[in-house]
């Protein structure tokens, strides 16, 4: 039969029981009559995306400041939510009151425990919070055997939230608590002390706010609901009229920006990572090119890059491709090309830059899961994606052995296209390779005041100018120019706001309300 609804004849705790709810999960006693006991049913759902942020739960329970009960469920399907389990107070004839941690989670990320650490949002999201001064305390003890787990999720990865349940004896409850994406890296605080918690002094972050620890929305109906609130967390899906032959439509949704796995850069580390949203917007399928600058500048704008009148050259110096006059070099991505030059453009085409978190989740999230390389997992190959084709510190580029070096055009010149192989699941091309990218950010570390104070939807960072210092601006994307290690998703490259350089060209992105 299914577990659910019944009740464990063995507590796994000497003060409460956590019992697990999901059919196919053995529980003792199925069938026995049982004594009445205080018991609360805690429904758990969140409005995260599955499996790509909320992959697994981790369940703690705390009563009279010791740590009594420790779980943690693969829950990797969207069908697996909501979450349902039962709290069982102790057959004493008394009524109970326990803390009950939920912590949803990406599946491995975690970091070791080593006891509890409470540290605010500014402090969970800067590099080597990991290390930060641990406790004594909590360990889970039961009968003498110290069985506390030996790992804990990532906090500034992880929605964090503090139940407080009163047991009535002889009573039933059913408590529904979401797991909510405005909370993200907001550790919860288990009390004054951290070694004994405390609900009475514990704090927690309750869509989006943070406050005291409650026992969520109290309803007397004791069935599990089947339908779940995951992915809604600020999204918005994409609709058949937003796409076009030359603009692609990246659905509204929470994803994480950045990456603890990649570090080969430590000026510009794409960590620590944090949850974030964006709103859906639209992007240019194809990066810019030297026709499109032309045709714009036809239509009244007045910016113009630096070009080559002769031959373009294949070298790092020279391989401009704009010229004043066409010259059979209209399909190539048009680059030497400054910050204000980029923006100004997309402005006149009713755009703008797109920031880091738009431009990563459009070239890694925009797909079903989140991607190491923008056209999948896998490294690209120099038939796939345009990189490496140019000598660098002496050396010839992976790509250029052999090979044609310099840049490749976007379109061929009866206007084919060309790249295609560098495709995102969306149907953006040339994110990997071909030009690097401006954004709209200013350049800050990921763990600078500037991103840990940053709006957690729609973020972009703006940092104020400082005398006599040339601002930076972060440009994304790897260009015919770079070496594999940049066609990640997640790197993150330093421009100065001036720099006219021939591997930095332009892609815009639209509004779509």
């Amino acid at each position: 039969m299914s577990p659910r609804g019944t009740r464990s004849s063995r507590p796994v705790s000497p003060r409460a029981a956590l019992v697990p709810l999901f059919a196919g999960l053995a529980v003792a006693g199925c069938g026995r009559e049982l004594p009445p006991l205080g018991e609360a049913l805690v429904v758990v759902d969140t409005d995260l995306p599955v499996p790509q942020i909320a992959g697994r739960l981790r369940v703690d329970v705390y009563e009279s400041g010791v740590w009594i009960e420790s779980r943690e469920l693969a829950r990797p399907d969207a069908r697996d939510w909501p979450v349902s389990f039962s709290v069982v107070g102790k057959d004493d004839g008394r009524d109970h009151d326990v803390m009950v941690r939920l912590r949803v989670f990406p599946e491995g990320a975690t970091r070791s425990y080593r006891g509890e650490r409470f540290q605010d949002f500014a402090t969970v999201h800067r590099p080597g919070a990991a290390s930060a001064t641990p406790t004594a305390g909590p360990r889970l003890v039961r009968d003498g055997r110290d069985l506390t787990p030996p790992l804990e999720p990532l906090p500034n990865l992880a929605v964090d939230r503090l139940v407080a349940l009163h047991l009535v004896h002889a009573e039933r409850a059913r408590h529904t608590v979401v797991l909510a994406g405005a909370c993200a890296g907001e550790m919860a605080r288990l009390g004054d002390e951290p070694t004994t918690p405390d609900v009475v002094s514990a704090t927690t972050c309750k869509n989006g706010v943070r406050g005291p620890a409650d026992g969520g929305a109290v309803d007397a109906v004791l069935e599990t609901p089947t339908t779940s609130r995951a992915g809604t967390f600020h999204a918005a899906p994409c609709t058949n009229e937003l796409t076009t032959k030359d603009r692609v439509c990246v659905p509204g949704g929470a994803f994480v920006l950045g990456s603890r796995l990649v570090d080969f850069s430590p000026e510009e580390p794409p960590s620590p990572e944090r949850i974030v949203a964006v709103s859906r917007f639209v992007v240019d399928r194809h990066e810019v090119t030297v026709a499109r600058m032309r045709d714009a500048r036809a239509r009244g704008f007045r910016g113009e890059p630096e070009g080559t009148e002769g031959p373009m050259a294949t070298t790092v110096e020279e391989a401009c491709p704009w010229s004043r006059s066409a010259q059979k070099r209209e399909g190539y991505a048009v680059s030497c090309v400054g910050f204000a030059l980029a923006s100004g453009f997309c402005a006149f085409e009713g755009g703008r830059l797109p920031t880091e978190a738009e431009w990563e989740k459009a070239a890694s999230a925009g797909g079903p899961r989140k991607t190491r390389y923008p056209a999948g997992d896998t490294e690209p190959s120099c038939d796939e994606v345009v990189y490496g084709r140019v000598a660098l510190a002496g050396s010839p580029g992976v790509c250029a052995r052999g090979r044609e070096k310099g840049p490749v055009p976007v379109f061929a010149e009866d206007g084919a296209p060309l790249q295609e192989s560098d495709t995102s699941p969306l149907g953006v091309v040339g994110l990997a390779g071909g030009l690097g990218e401006w954004t709209a950010d200013d350049y800050a570390p990921y763990g600078s005041e500037a991103w840990t104070t940053v709006t957690r939807i729609d973020p972009r960072v703006v940092v104020a100018p400082t005398a006599g210092v040339v601002a930076k601006k972060v440009s994304r994307g790897a260009s015919w120019i770079a070496p594999v290690l940049y066609l990640r998703s997640t790197t993150r490259q330093v421009t100065d706001v001036d720099a006219i350089f021939s591997g930095l060209g332009i892609r815009c992105v639209y509004p779509a309300p």
